[in-house]
């Protein structure tokens, strides 16, 4: 897999990112043979120090200069700052799952962290309340910054960014001062993740979704899962759902706890297939209506 845009020596290192490359959307070391890996749109590349240590430097054009520097003169140096940025990278990773914190009473809030995106759904009794989430990056050894994409409650928020305190005591996750209890770490079901809708079926037939500011996300933990339905551009809140869900033996199974244009749904079991097919989830069953439905939710990448 060759890197290097055209144009450079061999021993030159770029000084801009680079050229018609798609940078990965992750990356960690397998333990098994001490060699890297990296995620690109779903595929798993593997290589060893120097092919990861490029695109680090790539994807991080302020560190190029001193960079530069200790890989020519000190490479146990250079290996000290990478080994860093990935310790921060797994660090966060502590963070995936869902976190529960109760309000007062039986009002509840739930917290569901992916890679890259976040929802807080509060609740109470079978009764919505309100919802906000959005996409988030890592800031500092376990501090976060969020980006709201939605915001039931404060349509103003979306689009604005705020830095979250976040710091692990046991089994439970300390923000700003609030205390989350862990509800799971990611598992035990097979779709966490981040998803959008891309596709459903209509008159026999399959429809592809148009991507834009118009959303339907589903965004699920190990054993939690919510969908939001919004727009980015008009800042509009549309509609959530969600509860506890299992997999098994192919049959996803969501148990809704809150809905939040009918109370009267929460309690509902309600059974689908399901197959993942590379990136794509198959999802297939019937509604919370009971209309027949077949969808397809890729998973979200940005």
């Amino acid at each position: 897999m060759n890197l290097r845009p055209s144009g450079y020596e061999p021993d030159e290192l770029p000084t801009a990112p680079l050229r018609d490359v798609s940078l990965p959307s992750s990356f960690g070391r397998d333990a098994k043979d001490n060699t890297f890996f990296l995620n690109f749109h779903g595929d798993r590349y593997f290589c060893d120090f120097n092919c990861i240590f490029r695109i680090i430097v790539a994807s991080k054009p302020s560190f190029i200069i001193l960079i530069k520097n200790v890989l020519m003169k000190n490479l146990w140096t250079a290996i000290f700052i990478m080994t860093s940025f990935l310790l921060q990278a797994q660090d966060h990773e502590g963070l995936y799952g869902a976190w529960e914190r109760t309000i007062v009473g039986k009002t509840k809030a739930v917290y569901t962290i992916t890679d890259g995106f976040f929802s807080i759904a509060t609740f109470s009794q079978n009764s919505f309340i309100s919802t906000i989430g959005g996409s988030w990056t890592p800031d500092g050894s376990m501090n976060i910054t969020t980006k709201f994409e939605y915001a039931s409650d404060d349509p103003e928020l979306v689009g604005k960014s705020m830095s979250v305190s976040m710091k692990m005591e046991g089994d439970e996750l300390m923000i700003d001062g609030s205390a989350w209890a862990r509800l799971d770490s990611g598992g035990p079901g097979d779709l966490a993740g981040a998803w959008l809708i891309s596709g459903r079926k209509q008159e026999g037939e399959m429809k592809p979704m148009i991507r834009g500011p118009r959303k339907t996300m589903k965004i699920l933990s190990g054993t939690r899962f919510q969908w939001i339905a919004y727009n980015t551009d008009t800042r509009e809140f549309m509609a959530t759902g969600g509860g506890t869900y299992t997999t098994k033996d192919g049959v996803y199974t969501e148990n809704i706890d809150f809905f939040s244009k009918d109370n009267s749904r929460a309690g509902a079991v309600l059974p689908f297939e399901y197959e993942v097919k590379g990136d794509d989830w198959h999802h297939s069953g019937k509604s919370s209506k009971g209309d027949p439905i077949y969808e397809v939710w890729s998973k979200r990448e940005e």
